[in-house]
């Protein structure tokens, strides 16, 4: 390969190294402001007391949280299932997730669920702005 070649091959690179590494950043516009943010840790637990034990319908959770104009901050889909399959409360599924917020803002946090030919729903909760720590229990009936 010829020096202009490699010049050539070497600048190229360099330029779409350089693209890829900006273009990777999340740039918000608005930075935060430690004096006006809170860590926030909520706990989702998902269970069940009934006995699904005959039922084989499909169910999707997903865990959520979102402001009160129902703004998604954060959700995470759980791995489908079984109602039959829905743990007991010995087995519970446990998620925890640490989010930075508006120290003023209220939380609305909690479960979606699908279930397969019949319809959906969602069970969830308020954390309001003085709590830094969020339990969900939903025992699905």
């Amino acid at each position: 390969m010829s020096k202009v070649k490699k010049g050539l091959f070497f600048s190229i690179l360099l330029i779409c190294l350089v693209s890829i590494a900006t273009s990777c950043n999340k740039q918000t516009g608005v930075p935060y402001n430690f004096d006006t943010t809170v860590h926030k840790t909520i706990l989702f637990s998902l269970y069940t007391d009934k006995d699904f034990s005959g039922e084989n319908d499909a169910i999707a959770f997903t865990a959520f949280i979102t402001n009160l104009r129902d703004q998604m901050v954060w959700d995470s889909a759980l791995m489908p299932m079984k109602l039959k399959d829905i743990p007991d409360m010995a087995n519970k599924i446990i998620v925890e997730k640490a989010i930075t917020i508006h120290k003023d803002s209220v939380l609305k946090v909690g479960f979606k669920y699908v279930i397969d030919e019949v319809g959906y729903s969602r069970f969830y909760d308020t954390c309001n702005a003085s709590e830094t720590l969020k339990k969900i229990n939903f025992n699905f009936q």
